[in-house]
């Protein structure tokens, strides 16, 4: 087995995906990503998906340098429309902004549509706790588990993840 410096593989994913178009900030939410997600063993979440991401870019099916729209319909609401960029750099935009709504508002609520997988929620929730906020990141998935009595797919795997900086003075 062959191991690369930290360093090393991050300037590499940086790189490539800058090469393919994607904004400098978008290549490093993804592979801060992809190099927090690689230890954890989850198969679905590692840097070997790195070439799947390329392809994807490569034929249009995720924008590299997507047209990304925030409203608020509401003062401690926000809805993004992710214009179908990379999974990891959509919610890394939307909660900055997200956060910035909490401390405004006291609380907020983040919706993002038309984005890619996402990866592990918990690597998410870790940007809302780094705020020193209390946060809760879920997403949709598709249906692929037969329900006892059932004959097709209904429900998925829907991921939920919850944190709370060590010590928590903002609810949010």
């Amino acid at each position: 087995m062959r191991y690369l410096a930290y360093d090393v593989l991050k300037d590499f994913v940086r790189s490539t995906l800058t090469r393919c178009g994607v904004p400098v900030e978008d290549a490093t939410s993804v592979a801060d990503y992809l190099l927090y997600a690689n230890p954890s063993g989850a198969e679905s979440h590692r840097i070997v998906h790195l070439g799947h991401y390329l392809r994807r870019l490569a034929n249009g099916t995720i924008k590299a340098g997507p047209n990304i729209r925030y409203s608020s319909p509401r003062p401690a609401s926000l809805s993004v429309d992710g214009g179908d960029g990379l999974g990891h750099a959509v919610p890394a935009r939307a909660i900055d902004r997200g956060v910035n709504t909490c401390r405004r508002q006291g609380s907020a609520v983040v919706v993002v549509e038309n984005s890619s997988h996402f990866g592990m929620a918990a690597y998410h929730v870790r940007r809302i706790t780094a705020a020193n906020l209390v946060g809760m990141i879920m997403t949709h998935t598709d249906a692929r588990i037969v329900p006892t009595g059932a004959r097709t797919p209904f429900l998925g795997t829907n991921p939920i993840a919850f944190g709370f900086p060590p010590q928590a003075n903002h609810w949010c």
